[in-house]
Order: structure tokens, then C-alpha cells, then sequence
């Protein structure tokens, strides 16, 4: 995940060269914890590690290993591991696809 560090008290979207950026206390962040410090992220990273935190929080409490996920949603266990990671830009089409897998009812 790309940081940058930015001297600010406010906790807001934050426009840097061109970027949408989120500044957030080091504490919202468990590997940043104890730094004592603010860090700007980038809006998509945090969006993209809030639903790969989520989806691994519902995989584990199906009860199911990313094998299974992934065989139910026919894609790679790697794929699903790497959303699970925060990593890539899944599609919603993808995260249907996951969910529907998960067995979480939903309106699409």
C-alpha cells in the first residue's frame, strides 16, 4: 500500500498532485499502529483493503477456506487471495460473484 506522510489536523479527502488521497490517524491502519503520526493513503488503496478485510471476515465466519470461495465463484484461489490482500481493483461483477459464493443474499 502507498503512503505518504502529510503534516495536516484536519481528517479529510486531501488533493495531492493530481490524486485523491485520505489522510487517516496511524491507528485506523493496524500495520502503521505506533507511529504516532498521520498518513495520507490513497482513496482507492483504502477502498480496495476495506472490502478485502470484509470479504476474509465473511469467509471466515461461512467456515469456508479461499479454495472453496473461489472454486463456488469460478475464479483462481490466487485471485481471491489477492482481493482478500487489498490488492487489484475488483470488479462489482467480481464481488457479486464472491458474495453470491459466500451465500450473502444481496439485490443484485
Amino acid at each position: 500500500m502507498t503512503t505518504r506522510t502529510l503534516r495536516s489536523r484536519t481528517r479529510k479527502r486531501v488533493h495531492v498532485a493530481g490524486e485523491d488521497y485520505v489522510l487517516m490517524p496511524a491507528s485506523a491502519y493496524p500495520r502503521l499502529r505506533g507511529t504516532g503520526r498521520k498518513v495520507v493513503f490513497d482513496a482507492l488503496e483504502i477502498v480496495n483493503w476495506s472490502i478485502g478485510r470484509d470479504l476474509r471476515h465473511m469467509r471466515r465466519k461461512a467456515g469456508l477456506s479461499q479454495a472453496e470461495v473461489a472454486r463456488r465463484a469460478k475464479m483462481r484461489p490466487e485471485t481471491l487471495s489477492r482481493l482478500e490482500n487489498g490488492h487489484g481493483n475488483p470488479t462489482v461483477r467480481t464481488l457479486r460473484r464472491v458474495l453470491r459464493a459466500l451465500g450473502v443474499k444481496g439485490n443484485g
